[in-house]
């Protein structure tokens, strides 16, 4: 069965939809592997979907910028970003990434997450062995955006 991801995403053009509003991506295909984009609004995820979304460790990151940011909703750009990177990792691998398998740091100053996939490398190809990945992030009003870009 294909996958929701394959319909949405191809290495030169893609689709993320919220409420009323839809963005899109077209690029050249040649220096891009993939790309992957979500949006979200900026709001709390609903209850537990934080549980099955974030690590252990990050949810412990997610607990202490709440601590000292308490108007970000960080668990939504953390949920938000795994999205677009199994978005951008399906069409190159075709395989299904589930959210423990990317790990994400934030770098919030930065406005972006490193995600390292903790995918089992021993049924990877080569190109499909990336280890790590930058996922920007951009909040505006009540709607959040993320993107990926895995090049060449």
């Amino acid at each position: 069965m294909p996958s929701p991801h394959a319909r949405t995403s191809t290495p030169d053009f893609g689709t993320t939809r919220l409420a009323a509003s839809t963005g899109a991506f077209l690029a050249r295909p040649e220096p891009l592997v993939s790309v992957g984009i979500d949006a979200e609004p900026h709001a709390a995820l609903p209850g537990g979907a934080c549980r099955v979304a974030a690590v252990a460790e990050e949810q412990a990151t997610l607990a202490r910028l709440a601590m000292t940011h308490p108007t970000m909703h960080w668990d939504r750009p953390l949920f938000s970003a795994k999205e677009s990177i199994s978005k951008a990792w399906y069409p190159f691998t075709r395989r299904e990434l589930d959210f423990v398998e990317a790990r994400l740091d934030i770098d919030r100053r930065a406005g972006a997450f490193v995600g390292h996939l903790t995918v089992d490398g021993a049924r990877l190809t080569d190109e499909e062995k990336r280890s790590a990945v930058d996922v920007r992030y951009l909040i505006d009003r009540d709607v959040q955006l993320t993107t990926v870009v895995v090049s060449a």
